[in-house]
């Protein structure tokens, strides 16, 4: 079911519509999560589900609208199991291929 909303005609402009303030969506959507979550928690799990989706801190800082990095970062929540699965991957990686380039240099 999509929902409607109903608008009421600006006084000083007849024929044209308020536009919803940010705090009214804000309620509306707050009203709409049965679970009691907020508007607030939902932006930063859609911020986390858009960095966890493409690794690009820059892109949520743009779609959040954040002028600071550091707040960007503040948003995103990161899970230390995949933290740590990504350094000993990587770390086996790294091993490989030091081990490859000291095998593939020809000797002197």
């Amino acid at each position: 079911m999509t929902p409607t909303f109903q608008h009421s005609e600006s006084p000083d402009y007849p024929g044209r519509f308020r536009h919803l303030s940010a705090h009214w969506v804000g309620t509306l959507v707050s009203r709409a999560l049965t679970d009691g979550s907020t508007m607030h928690q939902l932006r930063h799990l859609c911020a986390t589900e858009i960095h966890n989706q493409t690794h690009d801190v820059r892109l949520v800082q743009t779609i959040l609208g954040h002028a600071s990095l550091a707040t960007t970062q503040r948003y995103l929540a990161v899970d230390e199991t995949k933290v740590r699965e990504a350094l000993t991957s990587r770390a086996k990686s790294w091993g490989t291929e030091a081990g490859r380039a000291q095998v593939e240099q020809p000797v002197p």
